[in-house]
């Protein structure tokens, strides 16, 4: 619970030995509330305040979120973008939020793996090109990034971008431990809405892929089981269990210990 206390205090001392081109006031009260009440108390200069920013349970291990202005496009909500954009961090910006996605190291090598084998496979036969996480796409009602993504070559860039605006045709969304179910629900309904023409969703847990296709029911792959491109990416074939570099690494030692 104070963790936004201590946060503020430490941005406090830091401003302190810096250069400041306006004026800073920390306020330490509960909440929304405390701040609603300052503004009313306040209400005479209000014109002279630029912008605001509150600071609540920062101290755990979940997800950053910084929650946009009402208008969206404030000064403020342009240097955020900008410093998480500059962090090396991986971010989403959903619904007005900007979100910080955590990932696990099995999560990271079953990302390697689609990359890897989706990669090879796009380039020999010249059919696009594929991203990595760092790449983003300008959806309808976000602002998404895939783990790894595809976009066939008669929608791919001519230049190099950093931004995509729309879908790209295939998605790969890799289950994190820290992910919450119904957003991974909504992320994937998001990129078929977006137009996605295929998603792969991976579990690095249970070593499952399930295929997402508009207007059709999902299906789950399991080990031993073979994943492949149909009509997306005609030709593309790769062995579930290829996917998940730690459980195979996981059946190899038992075996040897058996």
């Amino acid at each position: 619970n104070l963790s936004g206390v201590a946060l503020a205090t430490m941005l406090a001392q830091q401003l302190l030995d810096q250069p400041r081109r306006y004026s800073y006031r920390f306020l330490f009260v509960p909440g929304t509330i405390g701040a609603i009440t300052w503004l009313a108390q306040n209400e005479a200069n209000l014109g002279r305040i630029k912008h605001g920013l509150v600071a609540a349970t920062v101290g755990d291990s979940g997800y950053l979120h910084y929650k946009r202005s009402r208008r969206g496009n404030a000064e403020i909500d342009q240097v955020v973008e900008q410093i998480l954009a500059q962090s090396g961090e991986r971010y989403e910006i959903i619904d007005g939020e900007f979100v910080e996605v955590t990932v696990s190291d099995e999560s990271s090598e079953t990302n390697s793996a689609f990359g890897y084998h989706l990669f090879g496979f796009v380039t020999e036969n010249r059919l696009g090109r594929v991203y990595d996480s760092e790449m983003i796409y300008e959806l309808p009602k976000s602002i998404r990034k895939a783990d790894v993504s595809a976009i066939l070559a008669d929608r791919v860039p001519r230049t190099q971008i950093s931004h995509f605006a729309g879908a790209p045709d295939v998605v790969v969304e890799v289950i994190s431990p820290s992910d919450r179910w119904a957003d991974v629900r909504n992320k994937v309904q998001e990129w078929l809405d977006a137009g996605a023409r295929i998603v792969w969703l991976a579990a690095p847990s249970s070593g499952e892929v399930t295929v997402y296709r508009r207007g059709q029911r999902s299906r789950t792959l399991i080990e031993g089981e073979v994943l492949d491109g149909e009509d997306v990416l005609p030709g593309f074939a790769v062995e579930v269990s290829r996917l998940f570099p730690s459980r195979a690494e996981s059946r190899q030692e038992m075996s040897r210990e058996g």
